[in-house]
C-alpha cells in the first residue's frame, strides 16, 4: 500500500506514554511512605495494595508481560513500547512469535515510550504533528487502590510528572490527566487543579470503581466539574478478564485454540464502550450536565451508529416514564466523539456518518499501534475524500480539545533503518496472506 503525503496537521488523540519510577519522586518522603503500601515501583515491578505484582511499563518484556503467550519463559519485546517508524501490526506479531535474543529485544524497544525527545523523533517519521498522551497502569491497576488519600497523591504526582514530560515541546506534546476515581470528591479537586494548569482532557475508565459505576449519582459532582472546567472527559476502555463481560468471555473460549488473553483483551474494549455509551445516554447523564464533552477512546468505532440507533428505539419505547429531552443519538452527536484506528475499514466505508464525530488514534507505541501514514494510505485506498481525511486525522480532535493546528511533518522519510534481522516485508506478506485472505474450500 502506497504511503501518502499530507498538507494538514494530524492530531493523534490517543497514544501512550509509559509510567516510570521517576513519578514517585514527585512526592515528598512522607508522601511516598504514605503511598507505598498501596502503589509503588519495585525494580521492574509495580506493587499494588502490598499484594499484586505486575510488570511495570518501564520493564523489559517477559512471559508474564504477555500473559503466557510464550510458556517457556523466554524474553519477548515489551508490548507497551515496541512499535516504531515503519512498523505495523503484522511485523509486531511476527516479532513476538520469534525466539529473540536479549540484544534483539533491546533493539525492538522504543525509547519513545519513556523519553520525550525520542518521542518527537518518532512522531516526525510517523506523520504525527500533535499528540495526546495517555498512561496505561494509571487506567488499570491504579483503580485497585482503595485508599482515597493515597490515590489522590499518586494522581497528583503523575499529572505533575507528565506535564513536565510534555514541556519538551508543548506545541506538539499534550498530556491527559488521571483522577483518583475511588474518591469522587478528591477527583473534583484534582480536576480543578489540572484544568488550571492547562490540561485539556482527564481520563475515566467505564468500570465499577469502589462499588460504583461512573454513571451513578455519586459521580454527578465530577461530571458537573468536567462541564464547568471545559475539560474533555476521556472515557478510555481496556480489555480485562476482571470485568463481568471479560470473565464470561474467558470462560467461554476454547483454550486449546486461544491460550492467550485475546477474547477479553480484544472484545472487552468494545463491550465496555457500548455499555458506557448506552448508560450515559439512557440515564440522562449527558443531558443533565450541559457543556460536558466526552470522547470514547480505544474501543474501535464501527459499533457506534448501531448502538445509537438502539438507544433511540429504547428511549422512544419508554416515553411513558420521565422522557429524555432529545433523542440519544442527537445528544451524543452534539457532545461526543469516538476514536478509530488505522485498520477500521467499516469506519471508512461509513465516512460520511463519521465525518464530524470520529478522531484518529494511533495507540503508539503499543503492540497494536499504527502511524498516520498507514491510516492516510488506507483511507485513500477506500475512497475517503481528502477533506474528510483531514477532519478525521486532526481537525475533529483539535476542535474537541481546543488546540490550534501546527504542521511539523508532511511526508514519510525516504528510508527507514531497521535491524538486519527484521523480517522482510515480502516474507510477511507470504506468511500472513493465507490467514488474511483464506481460500474458499469447496465441499
Amino acid at each position: 500500500m502506497r504511503r501518502a503525503s499530507k498538507d494538514y496537521a494530524t492530531f493523534d488523540c490517543d497514544a501512550h506514554v509509559s509510567e516510570v519510577p521517576e513519578i514517585w519522586t514527585y512526592l515528598s518522603r512522607r508522601e511516598r511512605d504514605r503511598v507505598a503500601p498501596h502503589y509503588r515501583a519495585d525494580g521492574d515491578w509495580l506493587v499494588v495494595n502490598d499484594a499484586i505484582r505486575l510488570p511495570g511499563t518501564w520493564a523489559h518484556g517477559r512471559a508474564g508481560d504477555t500473559d503466557g503467550w510464550h510458556a517457556d519463559g523466554r524474553r519477548v519485546p515489551n508490548r507497551t513500547a515496541c512499535i516504531g517508524p515503519g512498523m505495523d501490526k503484522a511485523l509486531a506479531r511476527k516479532l513476538f512469535s520469534m525466539r529473540l535474543s536479549e540484544e534483539q529485544c533491546e533493539q525492538v524497544d522504543r525509547a519513545a515510550a519513556r523519553e520525550p525527545l525520542a518521542r518527537l523523533r518518532d512522531m516526525d517519521a510517523q506523520g504525527i504533528d500533535q499528540v495526546m498522551l495517555i498512561p496505561l497502569h494509571l487506567l488499570a491497576s491504579f483503580l485497585l487502590v482503595r485508599d482515597g488519600e493515597a490515590a489522590a497523591l499518586i494522581a497528583r504526582a503523575y499529572n505533575d510528572w507528565v506535564r513536565d514530560w510534555c514541556a519538551a515541546d508543548p506545541r506538539r506534546l499534550h498530556a491527559a490527566a488521571v483522577l483518583p476515581l475511588i474518591d469522587p470528591g478528591a477527583s473534583v479537586r484534582e480536576l480543578e487543579r489540572v484544568a488550571a494548569l492547562g490540561f485539556r482532557v482527564a481520563m475515566i475508565r467505564p468500570v465499577e470503581i469502589g462499588g460504583h459505576y461512573p454513571a451513578e449519582p455519586v459521580f454527578d459532582p465530577l461530571w458537573q466539574a468536567f462541564a464547568g472546567a471545559g475539560v474533555v472527559a476521556g472515557v478510555h476502555t481496556l480489555g480485562s478478564g476482571d470485568t463481568p463481560w471479560g470473565a464470561l468471555l474467558e470462560r467461554s473460549v476454547d483454550r486449546g485454540q486461544m491460550p492467550g488473553p485475546a477474547p477479553s483483551r480484544c472484545l472487552g474494549f468494545v463491550h465496555e464502550a457500548m455499555l458506557w455509551v448506552s448508560a450515559a445516554l439512557l440515564s440522562g447523564l449527558l443531558e443533565r450536565h450541559a457543556g460536558l464533552k466526552m470522547a470514547i477512546m480505544e474501543s474501535n468505532a464501527s459499533w457506534l451508529p448501531h448502538v445509537l440507533a438502539v438507544c433511540d428505539a429504547v428511549a422512544e419505547r419508554e416515553r411513558g416514564g420521565r422522557p429524555l429531552r432529545d433523542r440519544p443519538s442527537e445528544t451524543f452527536l452534539r457532545t461526543g466523539f469516538v476514536s478509530f484506528e488505522a485498520d477500521e475499514d467499516a469506519v471508512f466505508e461509513q465516512h460520511a456518518w463519521f465525518r464530524d464525530v470520529a478522531v484518529w488514534a494511533s495507540d503508539l507505541p503499543h503492540i497494536d499501534g499504527a502511524d498516520a501514514w498507514t491510516a492516510i494510505a488506507r483511507m485513500s485506498s477506500r475512497g475517503v475524500p481528502a477533506a474528510t481525511q483531514a477532519a478525521l486525522m486532526g481537525a475533529n480532535a483539535r476542535r474537541m480539545y481546543g488546540i490550534e493546528p501546527e504542521i511539523f511533518t508532511q511526508a514519510p522519510p525516504s528510508t527507514l533503518e531497521h535491524p538486519d534481522w527484521f523480517p522482510a516485508r515480502a516474507d510477511l506478506e507470504r506468511e500472513y496472506a493465507p490467514l488474511l485472505r483464506p481460500e474458499r474450500v469447496s465441499t
